[in-house]
């Protein structure tokens, strides 16, 4: 049902990403799946980017406009590739997980999360919060098909990123 990531890079940036949430922001074993999200983006005709973020709440997957998902050395990674055009895919996407779809992910590899959402339709509690606002992105930045840049910052997929390129430092 998966994609494998087979982009050496990428795969070592998801590993460390995991290793980053597991340590600052450790999160108690109780069934639950840590989970997050890639963004990718092409800046130009010759730089891209990856950003990955955590998911903070599996109901959010109904919300990303996940094109696929894909398998990063055991760890599932929701990826989106986003256009020019960020707003109107938050509010417009053009590709999204139905709610069947969704509720087929959940059932099969977060049952622990179903049983929540279940729990959440019958007697309206809250979402449960997986992990807090204060983690970071991990943002990866491809020269063609180098990885020249990665840094953990604050933000959100569409914000500008200072790199190095021909000993300048640069917005992208």
């Amino acid at each position: 049902m998966f994609v494998e990531v087979n982009k050496k890079e990428l795969v070592k940036a998801i590993d460390e990403y995991y290793d980053y949430l597991e340590t600052d922001f450790p999160l108690k074993n109780d069934g639950y799946t840590l989970y997050f999200t890639a963004y990718f983006k092409q800046i130009n005709d010759s730089l891209s980017r990856y950003v990955i973020n955590p998911i903070f709440y599996i109901q959010d997957l109904k919300y990303t406009s996940c094109q696929f998902i894909a398998v990063a050395h055991g760890h599932l990674v929701f990826f989106t590739i986003h256009s020019n055009n960020q707003a109107r895919e938050f509010e417009h996407p053009d590709i999204f997980l139905s709610e069947d779809t969704y509720i087929e992910i959940m059932k099969k590899y977060f049952p622990k999360d179903y049983e929540e959402e279940l729990n959440i339709k019958k007697y309206g509690k809250t979402y449960r919060k997986i992990l807090n606002w204060d983690c970071k992105s991990y943002y990866l930045t491809l020269l063609r098909d180098s990885l020249i840049d990665k840094q953990m910052l604050h933000g959100w997929e569409d914000m500008k990123v200072e790199i190095t390129m021909d000993g300048k430092k640069e917005l992208y």
